[in-house]
């Protein structure tokens, strides 16, 4: 199994990735989010360390980027920044226990604020080299 994984890393990055840790900032963000609040129709919200961020509602996927702006480390991890998805949306969180996320997204007009838990950490991600 780590010979096929290190074969795969290596054609991966033959055809122009790269594979990113995870960095200070993104330690706390960094994983497969469930939400709690059900209104939103928002089931699952996937961060990557490479910026990439994958939000499930039902059976659809969406795709888009954030980039984190501001980082806290007091008895929470706050942080701020912008997701971008049919234009930047400011966001902001709040992550307790690295395992409960409070996360404030303006869009437009209206803040929605949707409450996750962490399911799965993420350790590292693949980016394209430019």
């Amino acid at each position: 199994m780590k010979k096929l994984i290190a074969i795969v890393s290596i054609a991966l990055v033959a055809m122009g990735f790269s594979l990113k840790a995870v960095s200070d900032k993104e330690l706390g963000l960094v994983g497969e989010w469930a939400a709690q609040t059900k209104n939103t129709g928002i089931t699952t919200m996937k961060f990557f360390p490479n910026g990439l961020l994958n939000i499930q509602k039902g059976l659809k996927n969406q795709v888009a980027h954030y980039k984190i702006t501001y980082y806290q480390l007091d008895n929470e991890v706050q942080l701020a920044g912008k997701i971008y998805l049919d234009g930047a949306m400011p966001f902001s969180a709040k992550i307790k226990d690295r395992k409960l996320m409070e996360l404030t997204v303006n869009s437009g007009d209206s803040t929605h604020v949707l409450n996750l838990v962490k399911v799965k950490d993420i350790k590292t991600g693949l980016i394209p080299v430019n």
